[in-house]
């Protein structure tokens, strides 16, 4: 499959497109940004050129949706959904892609895709409501409504989890928990109103159940 290569000039914007080529030295630029929309690059691999390490910003004024296409391609940049506070905040979606690299979710919203590596999210207004997930999955005041998370999850402070398959380890240490199917890992504090369904546990720890005071052992 062929691939485009991110090399930053006057900005890391994503939306740039200058700032892509086809070659991985940085020539033959690029005509179109690739993956947010269904152009010529839709089903190209994404890629940091030779010696670069600069992640790509995204989410900015003409990127408001990422992934549509569909993408066929896989992305191996690390890069944050979405701007940080103060920095042209600008929510984004993604929909399909493949993604081998750690994403941070800033702002926006993940929708749909494949992820190999560690997803964090640090915001409440960012959510998570389809797509795979085999690397670890950390919020940080995100909400969770569906998904299939392979990989380990940690939940943390002011976080949302409605709904989602968990086939990974799942670690709570705080916020509310009101839906999911949990099939792995030692499930413990959930809060009781939480029990019964629409929580569904098929191989959890019993022991683990019984500090809610629900008498099962």
């Amino acid at each position: 499959m062929p691939t485009l290569y991110f090399k930053p000039g006057a900005n890391n914007f994503w939306e740039t497109v200058g700032n892509w080529f086809t070659n991985a030295n940085g020539t033959g630029a690029a005509v179109d940004i690739p993956w947010t929309d269904d152009n010529l690059y839709s089903s190209y691999d994404l890629a940091f050129a030779t010696g670069v390490t600069t992640q790509p910003r995204t989410g900015g004024e003409n990127c408001q949706a990422f992934g549509l296409g569909p993408i066929t391609g896989t992305c191996s940049i690390p890069f944050s959904i979405g701007y940080y506070d103060g920095d042209n905040w600008q929510g984004m979606t993604i929909y399909y892609g493949n993604y081998t690299a750690a994403l941070a979710l800033n702002s926006g919203s993940i929708q749909g895709g494949t992820f190999q590596s560690s997803v964090t999210g640090s915001q409440e207004s960012t959510t998570i409501t389809d797509g795979t997930f085999n690397g670890t999955v950390t919020t940080n005041g995100s909400t969770i409504s569906d998904g299939t998370f392979n990989g380990p999850v940690i939940q943390n402070e002011g976080s949302q989890i409605t709904g989602g398959t968990f086939n990974g380890a799942f670690t709570y240490v705080s916020g509310n928990v009101t839906g999911g199917t949990f099939s792995n890992g030692i499930i413990n504090q959930f809060y009781r109103n939480g029990w019964p369904p629409p929580l569904v546990f098929t191989g959890y720890n019993p022991n683990a159940l019984d500090v809610l005071g629900t008498g099962m052992v």
